[in-house]
């Protein structure tokens, strides 16, 4: 049974984050799902977003 505890403790998820610009995008996208669009061309950010879908 996953959950945010499960994704906040995997490794390559908490790598990620530690990334300035990685947090940023994904701040942005948190504040406003739509940005995500803007950061469709950056392989850090949607690295991490595939990792969290599972």
């Amino acid at each position: 049974m996953g959950g945010l505890g499960d994704i906040l403790n995997d490794p390559e998820i908490g790598e990620a984050m530690k990334d300035p610009e990685v947090m940023a995008a994904f701040m942005d996208i948190m504040q406003n799902p739509q940005n995500l669009m803007k950061h469709m061309g950056n392989q850090k950010v949607m690295k991490l977003i595939a990792k969290m879908k599972g």
